[in-house]
């Protein structure tokens, strides 16, 4: 996957829904255009937008680009943006070491917005002790 012509070498959307893999990764002649409009929108507010633009830096591994673009959705109270934050502090993705306690902040807030993934993250760090007070 990572030899495609027009697709940067970087690229790793797995996760990622087939249409936003195709505008993420170069694989479309306007994904430049959707990266454009979708980073104004995010700037002007809009959480889905911002949350998408974490997993463009994200699939390009732009970690610190990513985290931010995710903190800015969470709080703007976008849940899964909440879960996904949570989930990236916990792996530790990128130079960052796992912060399992900001993890669990963060998936407890998302949970508390109806999130039910997040909740049963939540509980699985809980149940194997991690993220709890003092861990």
């Amino acid at each position: 996957m990572h030899g495609t012509p027009g697709r940067p070498p970087d690229c790793d959307a797995s996760m990622m829904p087939p249409a936003t893999k195709a505008s993420i990764c170069g694989c479309r002649p306007w994904a430049e255009e959707c990266t454009s409009l979708l980073e104004k929108a995010a700037g002007q507010g809009h959480a889905y937008a911002m949350h998408t633009m974490a997993n463009i830096h994200r699939a390009r591994k732009e970690h610190e680009q990513a985290v931010a673009w995710l903190t800015k959705g969470a709080e703007a109270g976008l849940p899964r943006a909440r879960r996904s934050l949570g989930r990236y502090l916990e792996e530790g993705n990128g130079p960052a070491a796992p912060n399992c306690p900001a993890a669990a902040a963060w998936y407890k807030r998302a949970g508390e917005a109806g999130d039910a993934e997040a909740a049963g993250a939540l509980s699985n760090m809980y149940a194997v002790g991690r993220g709890g007070p003092g861990r």
